[in-house]
């Protein structure tokens, strides 16, 4: 091996060091890209998984709510009328319902 041998060795390999860099770079940045679609879509399947399985749950509780209301409209003890303040008082008990129900639902296990 001769000294023209290694200078033509090295010419052609000057740039060797900043390809590679280049290289790694970009396979950084592909598994850095990958990581996110991969968690996102992880994310994604979780979601769409549960809104599918929970579903029918929602649709059994509305007909269940709705079947239980008319039934209990049957047997009302008097009526309330269709006025203006008592929209906004049914709310504002509907509302306290609610929230009580929360509450115990905080304080009684079962719940």
């Amino acid at each position: 091996m001769n000294i023209t041998s290694i200078q033509h060795f090295a010419e052609s390999t000057q740039y060797t060091s900043l390809i590679v860099l280049i290289i790694m770079l970009i396979e950084w940045g592909t598994l850095i890209i990958t990581s996110i679609i991969e968690n996102k879509k992880e994310g994604l399947v979780s979601i769409l998984s549960y809104l599918i399985q929970n579903i029918p749950y929602f649709l059994l509780a509305k007909i269940m709510i709705v079947g239980v209301m008319f039934w209990l409209h049957q047997y009302r003890l008097f009526d309330l009328g269709y006025e203006w303040y008592v929209w906004i008082i049914a709310y504002l008990i509907y509302d306290f319902m609610v929230f009580f129900i929360h509450l115990l639902g905080h304080k009684v296990r079962i719940l």
